[in-house]
């Protein structure tokens, strides 16, 4: 009788383990509909990125074609700028400029 309530748990614990392992995959390359998109990103030290949202994968955000909004100035970064999801307060998705 223990041998079957052993291999019964077993069998529970793997379809959980299974379940949990395709959730994680299906979240991980669920679509992300901000990329290649201009976004204002604010991060919680107060500074704002504005840039094209490159990629973001493994906690982390990369943007290019910056400008770095801090304390009421405006600096463009020179290449990609790389950011740790955890640094970020809320992304706003900018709307495309016409013309």
């Amino acid at each position: 009788m223990v041998d079957v309530l052993t291999a019964a748990a077993a069998a529970v614990f793997l379809a959980v383990v299974v379940a949990g392992a395709v959730a994680a995959a299906r979240w991980a390359l669920r679509p992300v509909p901000m990329l290649r998109q201009r976004v204002l990103v604010q991060l919680a030290s107060g500074q704002a990125l504005a840039g094209v949202l490159l990629t973001r994968r493994r906690g982390l955000l990369e943007l290019a074609d910056v400008v770095v909004h801090d304390e009421g100035t405006q600096a463009p970064a020179d290449g990609r700028i790389v950011v740790e999801a955890a640094r970020v307060a809320w992304v706003q998705v900018l709307a495309a400029r016409e013309g």
